[in-house]
């Protein structure tokens, strides 16, 4: 039941990715779509904030990786974060 459970998750989320997100991601080794929020591009005023990226697990980014959102070069700035169930990870970036 629970790999059942397991499998049917992941293609939901695969699914969502597919259909929902808002940018490409290109790394040294892959390339992949994930949901992108830029607090600074994001408002009429200006602001200050992080960039993060929210991601799939399974596409393993790392502290210090250099990658290229919308063609746009980042750095992850950070260790990323597991968001509930582990499937998604969420990834502070800074300009490159």
């Amino acid at each position: 039941m629970t790999q059942a459970f397991e499998a049917l998750e992941a293609k939901m989320q695969a699914a969502s990715y597919r259909a929902l997100s808002n940018c490409t991601v290109v790394t040294a080794t892959d390339e992949f779509r994930a949901f992108f929020d830029n607090p600074d591009a994001s408002m009429d005023v200006v602001t200050t904030g992080t960039p993060t990226l929210r991601y799939p697990t399974s596409r393993g980014l790392a502290d210090g990786e250099a990658i290229i959102v919308n063609g746009v070069a980042y750095v992850v700035s950070n260790p990323p974060r597991r968001l509930a169930s582990g499937l998604e990870s969420i990834a502070d970036l800074v300009p490159a």
